[in-house]
């Protein structure tokens, strides 16, 4: 999920490509009601800036605390944090990994499969 529509077509774009099956959404909320709602994902990308209510961070503790949903496996996207304490924030929040735009396709690609395969 991003909050910026052409990130999140880039990013889709990209993972058909490789054969992953993508849905995307712009904000965390969103994000919730699919997983309320019994959408299974086998990965969370999720940008942490996310505009509206809810930043990242805030929908990956969320996340976290639902024990139908707490072992998704949660890759944070983000243009910001890139010393390490803010890294540290992240996985506090339960992110398990952390992508600092710009991100290069390949990149991208090591990131998702590490956790899922297509």
């Amino acid at each position: 999920m991003d909050d910026n529509e052409d990130i999140r077509e880039l990013f889709r774009l990209i993972l058909e490509d490789e054969g992953y099956s993508v849905v995307d959404v712009e904000t965390g909320e969103d994000a919730i009601r699919l997983l309320e709602g019994g959408e299974r994902f086998e990965l969370i990308l999720m940008d942490v800036t996310l505009g509206g209510g809810m930043c990242g961070l805030e929908t990956a503790s969320k996340i976290r605390s639902n024990p139908s949903w707490g072992n998704i496996p949660i890759i944070a996207v983000t243009g910001g944090l890139t010393i390490q304490d803010d890294i540290q924030k992240a996985k506090s929040y339960g992110c398990d990994a952390i992508l600092t735009k710009p991100i290069e396709d390949e990149d991208l690609i090591k990131a998702v499969t590490q956790f899922v395969d297509s």
